[in-house]
């Protein structure tokens, strides 16, 4: 059934919501709910009671705070205990992040708790159950509107926060009770619904994902005569490989160098154009994004500037999902790069989009980030240029390059077209919570859409 808008609007003054349905308030929080702001720290003292928290972490990937989640154990004094314990009908907010579109962040507790408090870096907003029906204003602050108030008052340089006073001041639109209740619980049946259509479409880019992989990873090991003869590699991991194959460390086949070392200057605006570890991609493409420029001497250039075909190799990372990622560079004019990507610049008779798949296919089947040397997400020049890769002749290099590129592109082209389906899902979902909130659509027929569906 399509929505419809309320009869009657009124003018608000408020920049963020300046018209609501005439019948609709607008109040401050403060006037609404309790707010307080948690000192509980993830310290244990042995003469404290034992408790659990709910950090920044689980309000910030979770809507709804319940018994699935683990928290973490830690200890509180009796009065912390009293004071901080979750209710049904809480809302955490986050109150300070790394960037200021991460504060007020919610997620609504969903059951009383005996033991888990509400944690440090929270807001813990406890609605008056007489005025405003929690799930409601848990809808609130996922308004896009409403979370500016506390974007634009964010304070800080490399961390942001606001204080218990902006929360407090922050402006709520207020329908009559009942209505909130109609409101929360078609938001709930509507964002359900879309949930699900979103989470089977991630299913569906995960087993494309898992389709892409396969591929790549059983024409660079495999080739594409699946009647060819086989043969032991004599490498464990490397396992049987096709009869006319060879087996070669990679220096053997290749030259490898490390790139520029000491701090990027991001104050430089010419120079030679310097690539970093976000311009490789999953892909194995090169994305630019930030521009950074390095000065160097024309002897310098000679040794580290990039050539087509050159390939740029991930090897440390803060984080193992980045190890090893390798891109081909393919770009006109002068580029170099960072000394935490490796450069390797295979000899002649080698196809550079060969070895570029085979790394990428060891890297997403966690070869990289298993093995003894990336224990610490590191995988240096001596650990890649001794490491045994499978060989094929040039010609067949070639051959599985041109399959591969041929074949890949229908898969990227359905996870580009599910990807957007996605996303098209998620801003319905923000449009919809919107609409709802500030009164944009009018959900009071709801209850009896609802007693319609259970008669027929």
């Amino acid at each position: 059934m399509k929505r419809t808008q309320y009869p009657k609007y009124k003018d608000t003054g408020i920049d963020w919501i300046p018209r609501i349905p005439e019948h609709w308030d607008a109040k401050r929080m403060k006037f609404v709910a309790n707010i307080q702001f948690s000192g509980v720290d993830k310290k244990s003292s042995e003469d404290e009671p034992e408790v659990q928290l709910c950090n920044y972490v689980d309000v910030y990937k979770n809507e709804t705070i319940d018994r699935s989640i683990d928290f973490m154990k830690a200890t509180a004094s009796q009065r912390e205990i009293n004071k901080f314990r979750l209710e049904s009908g809480d809302i955490l907010a986050t109150k300070d992040s790394e960037s200021p579109y991460d504060i007020a962040v919610p997620a609504i507790v969903s059951e009383n708790f005996a033991n888990v408090l509400c944690g440090y870096h929270l807001a813990q907003i406890k609605p008056d159950k007489n005025i405003v029906y929690p799930s409601y204003l848990f809808r609130v602050f996922q308004e896009k509107g409403f979370n500016k108030q506390f974007i634009v008052n964010a304070n800080g340089i490399t961390r942001f926060g606001v204080g218990t006073d902006v929360f407090g001041s922050a402006i709520v639109s207020l329908p009559p009770f009942e209505e909130q209740v109609f409101i929360a619980n078609f938001l709930e049946q509507k964002t359900s619904q879309i949930d699900n259509l979103i989470a089977q479409k991630e299913r569906l880019l995960k087993l494309l994902e898992e389709k892409r992989i396969a591929l790549i990873t059983q024409a660079v090991t495999k080739g594409l005569n699946p009647d060819v003869e086989m043969k032991p590699s004599g490498i464990d991991w490397l396992g049987d490989i096709p009869e006319h194959w060879n087996v070669s460390q990679l220096k053997r086949v290749s030259d490898i160098s490390y790139g520029v070392g000491g701090e990027i200057d991001k104050g430089l605006i010419t120079g030679t154009n310097l690539l970093s570890l976000p311009n490789v991609t999953f892909e194995g493409n090169i994305l630019l994004i930030d521009e950074f420029y390095c000065e160097l001497t024309e002897k310098e250039k000679d040794e580290v500037l990039l050539q087509k075909g050159d390939l740029l190799f991930n090897w440390r990372n803060g984080s193992s999902d980045h190890l090893a990622k390798t891109a081909i560079f393919n770009l006109d004019g002068e580029y170099t790069h960072v000394s935490f990507l490796l450069r390797i610049r295979l000899k002649n008779g080698h196809d550079s989009r060969y070895f570029r798949y085979l790394i990428n296919s060891l890297r997403a089947t966690g070869f990289f980030s298993s093995s003894k040397a990336g224990v610490n997400n590191t995988f240096n020049l001596s650990e890649l240029s001794n490491l045994f890769f499978i060989v094929p002749n040039y010609d067949e290099q070639r051959s599985i390059s041109d399959y591969l590129d041929t074949e890949l592109e229908k898969t990227e082209d359905l996870q580009i077209i599910v990807t957007e389906a996605i996303e098209s899902l998620k801003e319905y979902r923000i449009s919809l919570i919107t609409s709802a909130v500030t009164g944009q659509i009018d959900v009071r027929d709801f209850k009896q859409e609802q007693e319609h569906e259970k008669v027929h």
